[in-house]
């Protein structure tokens, strides 16, 4: 009756099984909702201070001084057909 082709299918169940149940624990692991904190954030070695954008940059001479090049605004030139889910 222990042939061992059943005894393949047996062994091949169980360890189906087992995996089966070990990736049921971690996935119920990974979708349980964390806890955020206050400290979760980004860490700034201890330092307390405000991080502020320097905006001055766009107010200075060589800012303004940019221009565009070429020809604007662009028009559309043709290209390829109208409809190109039309059968040829």
């Amino acid at each position: 009756m222990d042939s061992p082709k059943n005894k393949k299918i047996i062994y091949v169940s169980l360890i189906l099984l087992f995996f089966i149940i070990v990736g049921a624990i971690l996935y119920i692991k990974m979708m349980r909702p964390t806890e955020i904190t206050e400290n979760s954030g980004l860490k700034s070695e201890g330092k307390d201070e405000s991080y502020k954008l320097d905006i001055s940059i766009l107010q200075s001479d060589f800012f303004e001084g940019l221009s565009r090049y070429g020809k604007y605004p662009i028009e559309p030139r043709f290209s390829g057909r109208k409809n190109p889910f039309e059968p040829y």
